[in-house]
């Protein structure tokens, strides 16, 4: 009887844990606004969430069994998640939005120290003048870095190139800037 109890708890923990919201420490990171020479401007800010690289993970069973296997062993350890993105918006100088990259990164913390898990960068074009060139992200300790080139063209002519290296960093606390 002792043996049903404690498998029939285990499977609702299974069950439930991976429902369970993980809470996190709020980011309090500014927009940041660079007016380039031209007048176009860049718009950067740090949101809440990385959803696409949570999902990206969880499609197969082995994915979903392997998620889950994570979050007993935080549960356990007393380690915490917390998922950012920070977005790059890229306006002309009449205020119409013609990109955005953004650089989603997952990170794991305790009270002695944090880690980043996962990172990964994503684009999307508004004006079909402008492509993603290239980009790459690097992961060291508790920062995730991005790295991107964008290219605005007419008819074949490279017009403006667009390169910027962005940061994620965690703290033991959950703060992400």
């Amino acid at each position: 009887m002792m043996k049903k109890l404690t498998a029939l708890l285990l499977l609702c923990v299974c069950l439930v844990l991976p429902l369970a919201p993980v809470f996190a420490a709020e980011s309090s990171v500014p927009e940041v606004r660079e007016v380039l020479e031209d007048g176009d401007f860049i718009v950067t800010v740090i949101e809440d969430g990385a959803a696409g690289i949570q999902n990206e993970d969880t499609l197969s069973t082995f994915g979903r069994l392997l998620e889950l296997l994570k979050r007993l062993i935080r549960l356990f350890t007393g380690t915490k998640t917390v998922e950012k993105t920070k977005y790059v918006n890229y306006y002309d100088k009449n205020g119409a939005l013609l990109w955005t990259v953004q650089m989603e990164a997952v990170f794991s913390y305790s009270k002695n120290k944090a880690t980043c898990d996962k990172a990964r960068i994503t684009s999307v074009f508004y004006d079909s003048d402008w492509q993603l060139i290239s980009s790459s992200t690097s992961k060291d300790g508790n920062t995730a870095t991005g790295r991107f080139t964008v290219r605005q063209t007419k008819l074949g002519v490279p017009l403006k190139t667009v390169e910027r290296t962005v940061t994620l960093t965690c703290d033991t606390n959950g703060t992400v800037f």
